[in-house]
């Protein structure tokens, strides 16, 4: 493939798909954060996921594979949160939200 035609793929930003599981994660996330910090850590936390859900889109390949399958790879959008997301050449599917704090058995990707 040409280098430029890598380039200019690598430059433009993906469709980002919500998968059933990364769904419901997620608002099990922010319902968390509303019971046990209050409005604004969640609104806060809900920010740093679209910026992180911007980078992704335009950058998807700088972040790391996850240990576990090559094809998932991992950001993490806050200490306790880490994202996982299946990347191709038209779109971005993210895969679930994974918090930190739990058993790494309990996580399924």
């Amino acid at each position: 493939m040409l280098l430029w035609k890598r380039l200019a793929r690598s430059m433009v930003s993906r469709i980002i798909e919500w998968s059933p599981r990364a769904r419901n994660e997620f608002d099990k996330i922010v319902a968390y954060l509303i019971n046990k910090w209050g409005k604004s850590s969640a609104i806060k936390f809900i920010n740093r996921v679209e910026e992180v859900l911007a980078h992704i889109s335009k950058s998807p390949n700088i972040y790391p594979q996850s240990g576990q399958r090559k094809h998932v790879r991992r950001c993490v959008v806050a200490k306790q949160v880490s994202l996982y997301f299946k990347v191709d050449e038209l779109k971005i599917e993210l895969v679930t939200f994974f918090d930190t704090r739990l058993n790494p058995s309990k996580k399924k990707l």
